[in-house]
């Protein structure tokens, strides 16, 4: 929501669950798949803000339009802050709705989880979703990023592996405390690296 807003948008696109994503640091399979892609926030908010299908709104028009009919914007809020005091009125900022193309990326971040039998759905499903409920547009939103799409899915899925991995070899008494056996466990990964599967998450 702050992308879209930031953007200048009224509404949530999937390129801005891929700037919430990386917004989080390195927590988790998703920001973790799109940073070692070499996706950066800064980029991602960039390209948020001014592809060419995501342009933001030009928020100079509405004064400039006022103006063009002998109204002075400026002149306006001095009047309305003379009368009703500065800073007197607070309005909290409206919610920005998720468009239909993220409401379709949501959908199939779901059916990615589901596909999976996890009962959850992470950043990695997210950006799941986002690259497979349209295959184009999602390949071009991340070639804008700078990464393709297929090394960012086998990121995600690298990921998802080793996190699977790591309840399954825990079981039900898994507390990440108590992660020496589970380490001792994770030589029977391909490649055996614990260090190499936890870069990953």
């Amino acid at each position: 929501e702050r992308s879209a807003r930031d953007a200048g948008r009224s509404t949530i696109l999937p390129v801005d669950v891929i700037v919430g994503t990386l917004d989080r640091g390195r927590s988790g399979v998703g920001p973790v798949a799109l940073q070692d892609g070499g996706v950066s926030l800064e980029h991602a908010r960039a390209v948020a803000r001014g592809t060419v299908q995501h342009r933001a709104v030009d928020r100079g028009s509405d004064a400039e339009a006022l103006a063009a009919v002998g109204i002075d914007l400026e002149e306006v809020r001095r009047r309305v802050e003379a009368a009703l005091g500065k800073g007197s009125l607070s309005m909290p900022e409206p919610a920005i709705p998720p468009s239909e193309e993220l409401l379709a990326a949501a959908q199939a971040a779901v059916r990615a989880a589901v596909s999976i039998g996890q009962g959850f759905v992470g950043t990695e499903h997210l950006l799941l979703g986002v690259l497979a409920h349209d295959e184009e547009q999602g390949r071009q939103l991340v070639e804008l990023l700078g990464v393709s799409s297929e090394a960012i899915r086998e990121r995600i899925f690298a990921g998802m592996a080793f996190v699977s991995f790591l309840f399954s070899a825990a079981g039900d008494r898994f507390v990440w405390d108590e992660v020496a056996e589970v380490q001792a466990s994770a030589t029977a990964l391909e490649g055996g690296a614990w260090d190499e599967g936890m870069a990953l998450v």
